[in-house]
């Protein structure tokens, strides 16, 4: 029978893994498409969701000078 390396994790189903954070990324990685072209591209996880043709237009690096925050007049609303 062949040993385990002492820092591996034996799963429920069999599966030896080493480092199970390595894993955890290698699961997420998967073909997502890009919110903003609708391309396919290779994503490093679920919070990657632009791809970095488009992460380089000046649209993504660029912000307002100001905000301006836009609220209805208390009068106008309804009573609840």
């Amino acid at each position: 029978m062949a040993r385990r390396p002492a820092a591996a994790a034996q799963l429920d189903f069999g599966l030896i893994v080493t480092d199970p954070e390595a894993a955890r990324i290698e699961a997420a990685r998967k073909t997502r498409k890009c919110l903003s072209c609708g391309h396919g591209f290779a994503s490093e996880g679920p919070g990657n969701r632009i791809c970095k043709p488009c992460k380089g237009l000046e649209v993504f690096h660029s912000a307002p000078d100001s905000f301006a925050l836009h609220t209805a007049s208390t009068a106008s609303r309804a009573p609840f």
